[in-house]
């Protein structure tokens, strides 16, 4: 796993950075379109997927986009290379992938809203007790689907999502200081 330091995020840019955990393995890098990649993918690995988090640490809450992939051994070269492709030359396009995965991540949400509500209501009294769940309902919580509502509405809020995915991607992963803190194998 591999995972970058998000604290600095603000507000607003909790949920683009769930969109951007959950659209950067889907979207196609400068040399391979998204088929090629995702056969690579499912040839190489076990598992392959990012995702965005709040840990919390000795009492802080800390937030995260995390990368994870597991293979045989005779392939983590090969993985690493995937990796590496995909944090370096994702392409983002015209960014209907993205709002497509938007659409899909609202209606998760919605879905577990109303199939197991008393879950969501427990994630919404967790946040008042603790900044990690303030962290979590912001990602993926009631907060979270709020937010994809309104950034969904019209084009131009469509279009401001879109800016900040890029953006969180730019200055968390591409930036000439990348976030890396953590850097985990396990045999």
């Amino acid at each position: 796993s591999l995972h970058f330091n998000a604290d600095d995020i603000k507000e607003d840019e909790f949920m683009p950075l769930s969109i951007l955990s959950s659209s950067i393995t889907n979207l196609p890098t400068k040399d391979k379109d998204i088929l090629t990649l995702q056969g690579e993918i499912k040839a190489k690995c076990g598992t392959f997927y990012s995702s965005s988090a709040a840990i919390d640490k000795d009492g802080t809450a800390h937030t995260y986009l995390t990368f994870f992939a597991s293979c045989l051994e005779s392939k983590a070269d090969c993985v690493a290379e995937l990796l590496c492709e995909v944090l370096r030359d994702t392409v983002f396009g015209d960014g209907k992938e993205i709002l497509e995965i938007a659409k899909q991540a609202r209606s998760h949400i919605e879905d577990a809203i109303i199939t197991s509500g008393e879950s969501t209501a427990l994630s919404r009294v967790e946040a008042s007790y603790s900044d990690a769940g303030i962290i979590s309902e912001r990602l993926s919580g009631y907060e979270a689907y709020k937010a994809l509502c309104s950034a969904l509405k019209t084009d131009e809020e469509s279009a401001s999502l879109l800016k900040k995915v890029e953006d969180l991607y730019r200055r968390l992963i591409k930036s000439e200081k990348p976030r890396c803190c953590c850097l985990t194998f396990r045999a």
